[in-house]
């Protein structure tokens, strides 16, 4: 009776707070705010792969088999050899462009404990993405990614993103199918959104743009999968270069109209988009948001591999949250569509700001990293997850 008695407080108490956090949330809508129109409609991809991660593991005939099964078995021949990578090297990758697979080369270009920074060579018209000083074309320095690989991990910065983030919500796995431990980090332009602005005339602008993702294709080997799936065999996470690291030049007026638009890439990055309530900076800065935002896929991934879109990407939110110390925009667009499902994820910028509160809340009120981290542990998804962690969190 006594449990039940609590279990009863606890689902009063957390209806009790949802209902608060509603009418905060629609107490700010009736302010005023600037229309964002589709300036600031950048997206992780990593909700639009779920389905087809739940359609590869349930293609995949090995998905059953432990590591050291495949390895027996000879799916996995890395036996323990890790291969050894140098600033300089240059490997192909799979990726997702628009609806195709395709490949792209990335130089090793920096390397830290705990991670590799490849960058994309060149686009597939030939623009350069790496800067190369020879033919000055390019617009991601070497300055740049120092200043990431520094961000990621540096034992000389107590906020590094690694550790930060772990502390939060776990450890990602120990290594990849490579047996590395360190986590790739891939900068390239996804979906070829500058390539096809050349080619077609496509306006990302006016249309949304994916500014990273994890795919857990890469925890599976790519004999393991079936097409059109492939997988990178190692820890990666991938990061968008253009427009949402780089997204050349043009001004804002009357709080969101742009004039003075030049969208060719540069490798001066001081051109932030500045609204009259939002900022979206360019260069390092704009990536760290999305490498805490990523690495927490991972981390969840690894913990519960069929966890809930709304429940994983609230705490990516949270995760952008603890490591910048900056709320997410996507808050905004929820503001201004306060009425938007917490569980029903419909993809739109609004899920992601309505996901994250309620995940901040939940940090902020129910005991902070330790509560995170039994929800992201926890077997049970969605809102069954939350009640098991609450009740966990109050035994």
């Amino acid at each position: 009776m006594k449990k039940k008695s609590k279990f009863i407080k606890l689902l009063i108490y957390l209806v009790t707070t949802i209902l608060i956090m509603y009418i905060f949330i629609i107490n700010i809508a009736n302010a005023d705010t600037v229309s964002k129109k589709m300036l600031f409609n950048k997206k992780c991809k990593t909700p639009e792969l779920y389905d087809r991660k739940l359609e590869l593991e349930k293609l995949s005939p090995r998905r059953s088999l432990t590591r050291d099964e495949k390895i027996d078995k000879g799916y996995i021949t890395t036996g323990g050899v890790i291969k050894q990578q140098q600033i300089g090297d240059v490997e192909s990758f799979w990726i997702i462009d628009g609806a195709d697979w395709v490949t792209v080369d990335a130089k090793l270009s920096a390397i830290n404990e705990h991670a590799y920074i490849y960058v994309q060579e060149q686009d597939r018209l030939g623009n350069k993405v790496l800067f190369d000083s020879a033919s000055n074309q390019g617009y991601i320095t070497q300055l740049d990614i120092n200043n990431i690989a520094n961000r990621f991990f540096n034992t000389g910065f107590s906020d590094n993103i690694y550790e930060t983030t772990r502390e939060t919500f776990g450890v990602e796995p120990p290594a990849g199918l490579d047996d590395d431990t360190r986590v790739t980090i891939l900068l390239l332009d996804i979906d070829s959104d500058y390539a096809n602005y050349i080619e077609s005339g496509y306006e990302w602008w006016n249309n949304a743009w994916i500014a990273g993702y994890y795919f857990s294709a890469d925890t599976f080997t790519d004999n393991d999968i079936y097409p059109p799936y492939h997988s990178n065999e190692r820890k990666i996470i991938y990061i968008d270069t253009y427009p949402s690291f780089e997204h050349g030049y043009f001004d804002i007026q009357n709080g969101n109209e742009i004039y003075n638009f030049n969208p060719e890439p540069t490798i001066d990055h001081s051109n932030d988009i500045d609204t009259d309530d939002i900022t979206m900076p360019e260069g390092p800065e704009a990536a760290y948001s999305l490498l805490s935002h990523e690495f927490q896929h991972m981390i969840h991934y690894y913990k519960d591999n069929d966890e809930e879109v709304w429940l994983d990407e609230g705490c990516s939110g949270l995760s952008e949250f603890i490591n910048d110390n900056v709320h997410p925009f996507a808050v905004d667009f929820f503001i201004d569509d306060p009425t938007d499902s917490l569980v029903d994820w419909g993809y739109d910028i609004a899920d992601y700001g309505n996901s994250y509160l309620f995940m901040l809340y939940l940090y902020e009120h129910f005991g902070g990293a330790a509560a995170i981290q039994n929800l992201v542990a926890e077997s049970a998804n969605g809102t069954a997850s939350v009640t098991q962690m609450l009740l966990a969190m109050n035994e």
